[in-house]
């Protein structure tokens, strides 16, 4: 009788096992399934958030154009001239960058103006965006003073190459930040103080910045009587890297010296408020005005 009741308890245990080994593996296989799921469900969601993360960028570069035609920066023939793309880069609103755009145009005859931008997502290395507008204007003709996108279209998976568009805003400064000095001279001559403002590379849209003249600490010059002071926009035009702006000395015959000793005037060139372009140091340099009476 023992026997037997041994028996049965060791059936009794192996069905146990069996039945525990046998919902290990269905749980073992319903796990792998959802996780394979999920995995997929999220590279589908990031595929598509990436879409529409690279369309958004393209769009940016579409509405470019339009603010460009809209506020005269451009005209349609300034934007169908252009040998280079324009390109530009897209940020979120905590700074962050999301991916830069390249854009194209072209007027066929007396027609519209068609943008194509090509967009890039940071996240996607060799897949891009092509964005395609017409762009005409309010009136129909194209030197009106308002335009808008007439048509649209988009192609998925473009391949833009690993780096995408790359070209970065250049850093404006001045050539140096090293004082120097110019000669007061006898009217009716005048001198001039040159201040050289620089790009560090060539870029395809126009860079603004200001150049402002301000005083300095010590020995200041004064403005109007030394130097003739002046605040005004420079532009580098697509292609170029260096502008002169040149400031007119104030010539005299009057004997000058700071505690009768010192014939210096001092005054300072600024730069500030870029336009497609980062300031980079110096962003300020001094030049002295030379008393050689």
């Amino acid at each position: 009788m023992q026997r037997v009741m041994s028996r049965v308890r060791g059936k009794q245990r192996g069905a146990v096992l069996t039945m525990t080994l046998v919902f290990f593996v269905v749980f073992l296989v319903i796990a792998t399934a959802w996780l394979s799921f999920a995995v997929r469900q999220s590279h589908e969601v990031t595929d598509q958030e990436q879409e529409e993360q690279a369309f958004q960028i393209g769009e940016a570069g579409i509405e470019r154009t339009l603010f460009f035609l809209n506020s005269g920066v451009y005209t349609q023939d300034d934007l169908a001239g252009l040998s280079a793309p324009v390109v530009g880069v897209v940020q979120d609103k905590s700074g962050k960058t999301m991916g830069s755009y390249e854009l194209t145009f072209d007027v066929a005859g007396s027609g519209p103006l068609t943008v194509t931008a090509l967009a890039h997502d940071i996240e996607l290395e060799k897949r891009c965006q092509r964005v395609v507008a017409d762009i005409e204007s309010m009136t129909g003709v194209l030197t009106g003073p308002e335009y808008y996108v007439r048509s649209w279209d988009h192609d998925l998976d473009v391949t833009c190459g690993p780096a995408g568009v790359t070209t970065s805003l250049p850093t404006i400064r001045f050539s140096s930040f090293l004082a120097f000095g110019v000669d007061e001279g006898d009217p009716p001559a005048v001198n001039q103080a040159a201040f050289t403002i620089m790009l560090s590379h060539v870029y395809p849209l126009r860079v603004r910045v200001n150049f402002a003249t301000t005083g300095f600490l010590f020995f200041p010059a004064t403005p109007g009587v030394d130097y003739i002071s002046k605040n005004e926009t420079v532009t580098f035009d697509p292609g170029e890297t260096v502008k002169v702006v040149m400031v007119d000395i104030v010539a005299d015959n009057v004997w000058e010296r700071w505690l009768g000793v010192l014939p210096y005037d001092y005054f300072r060139g600024l730069i500030s408020s870029p336009e497609n372009g980062t300031l980079s140091w110096p962003t300020s340099r001094t030049a002295y005005i030379i008393d050689d009476d």
